[in-house]
């Protein structure tokens, strides 16, 4: 799941300068491992919080964690 993580975060220097508009393109990911049958809004809600977690840690990067 780590290095899926890292390609899917690197992929987004990709598109600097992709945008006349754009100078500086970040990508904060948060991913959440559950499994199958488990609420799918108890999936969304501990993603998001985990997207949080990433942004707060200062941009461009990931947290993973699991339910």
């Amino acid at each position: 799941m780590h290095s899926e993580a890292d390609r899917v975060n690197d992929s987004g220097s990709c598109f600097s300068g992709a945008l006349p508009s754009i100078d500086n393109l970040t990508c904060s990911i948060g991913g959440c491992r559950f499994a199958y049958g488990q609420n799918i809004e108890d999936v969304y809600a501990k993603a998001d919080q985990l997207l949080y977690e990433a942004k707060k840690k200062g941009r461009n990067c990931y947290v993973l964690g699991k339910l």
